[in-house]
């Protein structure tokens, strides 16, 4: 690395750590922003350590991030830690909520696609958006064949948390939720939850399902969320028939 890189990168981390010597100290977990976008404060090393996870919208655009925190710079380097070229400066706003921003350079020189980025704002508050964290709540009535209650649960908390969920979490609820209003005897209202998904409304058509699925697994370098679907796909496929 240049002497000229070095001294940039020395006075980065010289005014951050001076301009952000008040503010909350890093908080361990796991934060969320809209849609597709992880962040992770952890303990590496003797140190933080950052984890960001983003895919962006309907584009699938990916752009990930993993490096140490010095102050409150997170930095990824090649050629080990000689060449820094994607620095993160990240702010604890509140315990609950962290700020990030590349500072120098773009997202592009940060390896990320097109419409991604590695600047949000990102909160804990949104755990409760999480896939796991739903469907526990759905199986926690759906096994005691409560169904009213399950379908419920999930018809109030998919439109809630439909921004912090990417197209196969959203999918999979949805499959959740047609399988426990069959059980209701609901049917009509099954197919037409199935009809929402992505899958149906995007990937194949659900009556020529066979032909147009092994087609969508051909092309699986062009179809977003290929390793998702190709149960999931199924499980739709299923229950759409299931409740015809």
């Amino acid at each position: 690395m240049s002497d000229y890189r070095t001294r940039i990168l020395g006075i980065f981390l010289f005014l951050t750590a001076t301009s952000f010597a008040d503010l909350p100290k890093l908080v361990e977990g796991t934060y969320k922003a809209d849609h597709a976008k992880d962040l992770t404060i952890s303990q590496k090393d003797g140190g933080y350590w950052l984890d960001i996870s983003v895919v962006a919208g309907a584009s699938h655009h990916v752009c990930d991030f993993s490096g140490p925190i010095k102050g409150n710079i997170a930095v990824r380097y090649a050629n080990g830690e000689t060449d820094p070229y994607c620095t993160v400066q990240i702010r604890q706003v509140t315990k609950d909520s962290v700020v990030t921003e590349i500072i120098n350079g773009t997202a592009i020189d940060c390896d990320c696609g097109g419409n991604a980025d590695l600047g949000y704002k990102w909160g804990k508050s949104y755990e409760k958006c999480s896939l796991p964290t739903i469907r526990k709540g759905f199986l926690s009535f759906y096994k005691k064949k409560n169904y009213p209650a399950a379908s419920e649960l999930l018809r109030a908390f998919i439109p809630e948390c439909d921004r912090f969920l990417f197209e196969p979490e959203r999918d999979a609820l949805y499959n959740d939720l047609a399988i426990s209003l069959y059980h209701e005897g609901k049917k009509q209202e099954c197919r037409d939850v199935i009809k929402k998904t992505f899958f149906a409304s995007n990937v194949v058509n659900l009556d020529n399902f066979e032909q147009e699925f092994n087609e969508a697994l051909d092309k699986k370098l062009d179809w977003p969320w290929y390793d998702n679907y190709k149960k999931l796909g199924h499980a739709i496929h299923y229950n759409y028939n299931l409740c015809k």
